[in-house]
């Protein structure tokens, strides 16, 4: 389950999605609903957001939309992207859930190793967002709109879930440097597994 302060922030028109980048926001409609109730007999929270965002630029709407992921615990790949007509559309994308139909759709029906494997289920969820920046809109303090449903029918916390997430740019750069040391992948690998643990234990100390 996602933390409560998420929803309060929400509520309160700004919120932090991470240590590093300050977003405020100008909330036109927010509904809560009812909470999900997983198989596994978790709780999922659900929610439908519109807002905008103080963001003026395509680069920044996307750092944005990934630290959405990163926060959320959501992996949202792309489902239907908008071709940029004329100056009018800077940016604008649609992403859903990986666990969807419509992801599954855009995939096709290439091959996969363990056709069994819970990694490969398609749960129908239709969580997704809808990410725009118009250029009409760039003379106001909020241009960059976003059209959140975090509606998931799943689990978004379990290690299954989460093994979906992007490789942050930090961890690709630690291991480029560790291939660069002559590391194998597997030695690579646990060098870095070394370097958490290593890192898990001076924080408890």
């Amino acid at each position: 389950m996602l933390p409560l302060d998420f929803f309060l922030d929400f509520f309160t028109g700004s919120f932090k999605i991470n240590t590093s980048s300050w977003y405020t926001y100008l909330i036109e409609n927010f509904n809560e609903f009812p909470s999900y109730q997983t198989s596994e007999n978790f709780s999922i929270p659900q929610f439908e957001l519109d807002a905008f965002v103080d963001i003026n630029d395509k680069e920044k709407a996307q750092e944005w939309f990934l630290e959405f992921e990163s926060y959320s615990k959501s992996t949202m790949p792309l489902s239907k992207g908008y071709g940029v007509k004329g100056n009018r559309v800077l940016f604008r994308e649609k992403c859903h859930c990986i666990h969807s139909n419509e992801v599954k759709k855009k995939q096709g029906s290439r091959e996969t190793k363990l056709p069994q494997s819970s990694r490969t289920r398609i749960t129908g969820c239709n969580a997704r967002i809808h990410l725009r920046l118009e250029s009409w809109r760039l003379e106001t303090s909020h241009p960059f709109e976003i059209n959140i449903r975090f509606t998931h029918n799943h689990v978004i916390n379990s290690a299954e879930s989460l093994s979906f997430q992007r490789v942050s740019s930090e961890v690709r750069e630690k291991f480029l440097e560790l291939f660069k040391d002559e590391h194998s992948p597997a030695l690579a690998k646990s060098s870095y597994e070394d370097g958490l643990h290593l890192s898990a234990e001076n924080d408890q100390n």
